[in-house]
């Protein structure tokens, strides 16, 4: 639990002041890693709050790294159920 808050605080950093370059792969790392991390969909809302634009590319949409999270965090917890789905007989 506690490798879980230090990774979500060290995302907030990241994601407030690192580039994009590091905080994404940092922050597909902790939704890999850990289990239910439900954190990213807030952290990354956060970014797009302060740092989003409304681009043309993405139907002038400014929340496109939220809904990238949401959906990455989805996937990964379906694959996990999948992958370690044990079968009862």
């Amino acid at each position: 639990m506690t490798l879980r808050i230090i990774a979500t605080l060290v995302l907030l950093i990241a994601l407030a002041a690192f580039p994009l370059y590091i905080s994404i792969p940092l922050g597909l790392i902790c939704i890999a890693y850990f289990r239910n991390y439900y954190e990213a969909v807030p952290l990354f809302f956060m970014h797009d709050v302060l740092f989003g634009l409304p681009q043309e590319r993405f139907f002038n949409f400014p929340y496109v790294f939220s809904l990238c999270a949401l959906v990455i965090v989805v996937i990964v917890g379906e694959v996990r159920k999948q992958m370690f789905k044990v079968n009862k007989i």
